[in-house]
């Protein structure tokens, strides 16, 4: 009886899978405690994910169905967002994000969001007109190389951590002093 509980309960999961679709059979996906990989079957019992190790993992459906899905192959854009860490430069990162041809315009934005140890911080927010992750690692590049060019063509450049040191000649020790302090030294040890 016990044994045909589970059964059922997988069945039942199955057949939430099937009519919902969180996921199918291909699609990439994030389950569990933060797993990823992609739907390799949708059985009657189980599911199975090949890993990004290449390794195959089995859920029984009743687990799977009730777990959080993060199905990435749904997803309609990519969310691009970085800090750059620049000494100047605002406006022309703005007018670089509206005008490619595959950054969407809205929300795309180039904000000045604070001071860095060494640097003006600005983020750049956009989603990228993509959903595979090669394109979106293909566009991303070009959007960056982009801005580089940008920072190079302003005459300014990225911001890195830095220090100065100043030097000066040590005085040595004040012979009079040197002289004082060692006697007084010297009285100490004869006192005690």
């Amino acid at each position: 009886a016990l044994a045909a509980q589970k059964t059922l309960a997988n069945f039942i999961g199955s057949l939430i899978l099937l009519a919902n679709k969180p996921v199918e059979e291909g699609d990439f996906c994030r389950y569990g405690n933060n797993q990823i990989g992609t739907v390799e079957k949708i059985g009657l019992h189980s599911t199975r994910i090949r890993t990004l190790e290449r390794t195959v993992v089995t859920i029984p459906n009743a687990d799977f169905s009730e777990m959080q899905l993060d199905n990435f192959a749904k997803r309609d854009e990519r969310l691009f967002k970085t800090v750059l860490q620049l000494r100047y430069l605002l406006v022309q990162l703005r007018e670089l994000l509206l005008g490619h041809p595959m950054v969407t315009p809205a929300p795309a934005r180039a904000r000045f969001v604070g001071f860095g140890a060494y640097s003006k911080d600005i983020e750049i927010f956009a989603y990228l007109r993509c959903r595979d992750q090669g394109d979106f690692l293909a566009i991303q590049e070009d959007v960056l190389l982009r801005i580089e060019d940008l920072v190079v063509k302003a005459g300014t450049g990225f911001a890195f951590p830095s220090q100065t040191a100043y030097l000066s000649r040590d005085g040595g020790i004040d012979d009079e002093r040197g002289t004082a302090a060692t006697a007084e030294v010297q009285s100490w040890r004869a006192t005690r």
